[in-house]
């Protein structure tokens, strides 16, 4: 049996997400590499829509709207945990995945490992439904 490890990095992230400016996202997920060679990219805005694109050759896009309910969730990680980037990957393996998550909170409570961890997980259901009807 073959055990990976994975390898959680995160850290506030004042000064990388930029300065708010209203074209910026609030939240960009990404997935990629392992043996499939994905290549995901999850953007949300604050006022709920999102552009979810698998950059593959010829990859799909799609666009749409957050339900009321994932607004609401988005809005109160928005209000309550300050800004993060997150890096979760496999360590020394080869094809190995990367997920990562940069988020511009405007809060002052550092996010707990739960709550990333709902947080990426959330960002990939938004996006595995969207472009996978999942």
């Amino acid at each position: 049996m073959s055990m990976s490890r994975r390898l959680l990095l995160a850290f506030p992230a004042a000064g990388f997400l930029g300065n708010g400016a209203e074209g910026e996202p609030l939240l960009v997920w990404m997935q990629s590499g392992g043996i499939a060679g994905l290549c995901d990219e999850l953007k949300v805005w604050q006022n709920g829509e999102f552009r979810a694109t698998s950059c593959k050759p010829n990859g799909a896009s799609n666009t749409g709207t957050l339900s009321q309910k994932d607004s609401a969730q988005l809005e109160q990680w928005r209000k309550s945990l300050e800004p993060v980037k997150v890096e979760n990957r496999d360590s020394g393996i080869a094809d190995g995945m990367s997920v990562s998550l940069n988020f511009r909170g405007v809060g002052q409570q550092r996010a707990s490992n739960a709550e990333l961890r709902s947080m990426m997980e959330w960002a990939q259901g938004i996006y595995s439904s969207r472009m996978h009807g999942r």
